[in-house]
């Protein structure tokens, strides 16, 4: 048995209006004005969540002021009543089981409830869902949601963190903070400043699948890399079939590249030595990797561009976060809840939660325990080395070893001290 929890829909951006009197009877509901109700839209007549809101199509419009639907309302409003409009009044729940979707249900949307509740009793483990929006009168669909695993959110969802930043405030019937939209939008906040602390985490450390190079071309497009933020290194390829070679090449300036390839008629190489990164433009939206050479062979040589990704928005509740500790992003977007709740209090614990423990003025010290992005630093600094190895095993090797692993040059000492050694 599996239980599929599907939040009602947010309705704070839709077309809304008010009952200008009392309702008791009738299939006639008196409004301040109808603008924006058609027909096979359907009414919302009450705060969704609370004990007596429901729902009916809407048949048509009387006038300004009048809202006709398809049957009486089953409970008495009052004027004042909040109506909203909305497309859809179903969902329909689709399984994924032996490679294939399945309908398994179409359910009303529960406008008194906060979540509409499904009971899969046939539900497994290993299986998906996912669900539509369904508008019952015109038979017309939404688009299909995010698949869910029948397990649940895993702790680096969405889903998951929205769960706990709402327990924690106190906020499961959406009192405070009525959409999760908002609560994500401070998940992408925290990812955001994340990344300004610093350009290269160790957990947004990639590799692309490689880049072939082409006769006579020496500048090639990185679009094909999508999540790419910024380069760490470029390690080249040389490949004919009889010598297979990888070697790191040089990072140089825009400047000193420039001057490198001064010759418009420069002989190709299948070798080059070092290379540069180049703005975008209209071609490439996300830029280039220029190298000192054009290639002299289509095929014989591939780049392999080591980069740090750009973290990826979260838009709904399937989205994975790539900070490894989510409650980071919870810590965040706690202290922003709480503020708005006027807890400022709780509100700034939870902000310095976020950003860890800062050295005492004193002292010079990290007297607490460390947390948020303190703690990511903490991690940052072993990440890049085995723990294993003892570090006297590790060996500068002179310029002879700079030669080889650069292609017969030499770069800065300290750059390859900091990173290789």
């Amino acid at each position: 048995m599996r239980k599929i929890r599907i939040p009602i829909p947010d309705l704070s951006h839709t077309e809304k209006t008010y009952l200008d009197a009392d309702y008791s009877s009738g299939t006639a509901l008196t409004v301040i004005n109808n603008y924006g109700f058609t027909n096979d839209d359907w009414t919302i007549i009450g705060e969704p969540g609370e004990e007596k809101t429901e729902t009916k199509d809407v048949t048509g419009q009387t006038g300004n002021t009048q809202i006709d639907i398809s049957a009486a309302l089953k409970f008495d409003h009052n004027k004042g009543c909040v109506i909203y409009r909305y497309e859809y009044d179903q969902y329909e729940i689709y399984r994924y089981r032996a490679a294939a979707w399945t309908l398994i249900s179409t359910s009303n949307i529960q406008w008194d409830k906060h979540e509409t509740i499904y009971i899969d009793s046939d539900g497994a483990a290993t299986d998906l869902y996912k669900y539509r929006l369904k508008n019952s009168a015109a038979t017309s669909y939404s688009d299909y949601s995010p698949s869910l695993a029948a397990t649940g959110f895993t702790k680096a969802q969405v889903g998951y963190m929205i769960t706990n930043v709402r327990k924690i405030l106190g906020d499961e019937d959406r009192q405070i903070i009525k959409s999760d939209d908002e609560i994500i939008r401070q998940f992408n906040r925290a990812q955001e400043i994340i990344q300004g602390v610093r350009t290269d985490w160790w957990f947004l450390r990639k590799t692309n699948s490689g880049i072939t190079t082409v006769a006579s071309t020496r500048r090639y497009g990185l679009s094909s890399i999508t999540d790419l933020n910024y380069v760490d290194s470029v390690r080249y390829r040389f490949n004919d079939g009889t010598t297979d070679n990888t070697y790191h090449l040089g990072q140089i300036s825009l400047v000193e590249m420039d001057s490198l390839v001064i010759d418009n008629n420069m002989t190709a190489d299948d070798w080059p030595e070092f290379y540069t990164i180049e703005p975008a433009d209209s071609i490439d939206a996300v830029g280039y990797v220029a190298v000192d050479k054009p290639s002299e062979t289509t095929a014989y040589g591939t780049f392999y561009i080591r980069y740090f990704e750009l973290m990826a928005d979260l838009d709904d509740v399937a989205d994975t976060t790539d900070v490894p500790f989510p409650s980071i992003l919870e810590d965040y977007a706690l202290s922003y809840c709480f503020k708005i709740k006027g807890d400022e209090t709780r509100g700034k614990m939870y902000e310095e939660r976020f950003y860890g423990p800062q050295p005492s003025k004193m002292e010079g010290q990290y007297n607490r325990e460390p947390t948020g992005i303190r703690l990511l630093e903490l991690m940052q600094n072993g990440k890049g080395r085995a723990q294993g190895q003892p570090k006297q095993m590790k060996k500068f090797r002179g310029r002879g070893g700079i030669k080889k692993l650069y292609n017969e040059h030499t770069v800065d000492r300290d750059y390859i001290a900091e990173n290789y050694f």
